[in-house]
């Protein structure tokens, strides 16, 4: 496999990191990509390193990035909107997990018409 987008390589160094154990490498490759002038990129990139955060525990920061994923890449705010419930849900804000997880639904029944 061939990868000409130097962008999507650095990406994808970032899942190769993470699948062999080396986190920090990982977050510094996704970090990376998250810059990326791809909005496919720099998003997967930044869900990426948010999932990864949270998995350290450090919900602040996985919640900064979920934020601004939201409101830069419009497309992809169903998907964000339920992992910010789990962020926010593990911070014990439960009534704005609740919300954010319901106005994820709601992008999504919107998304299908219903």
């Amino acid at each position: 496999m061939r990868i000409d987008n130097p962008d999507e390589l650095i990406f994808s160094m970032g899942v190769t990191s993470q699948e062999q154990g080396d986190l920090a490498g990982a977050e510094r490759s996704f970090r990376q990509a998250a810059a990326a002038a791809d909005p496919q990129i720099s998003t997967a990139a930044a869900l990426n390193l948010a999932l990864l955060v949270m998995q350290r525990g450090e919900f602040p920061e996985a919640e900064r990035l979920l934020r601004q994923v939201e409101t830069t890449h419009p497309p992809y705010t169903d998907r964000v909107r339920f992992n910010l419930a789990g962020v926010l849900a593990m911070q014990g804000r439960n009534q704005e997990a609740e919300a954010m997880a319901a106005a994820g639904l709601a992008d999504i029944e919107r998304r299908r018409g219903s």
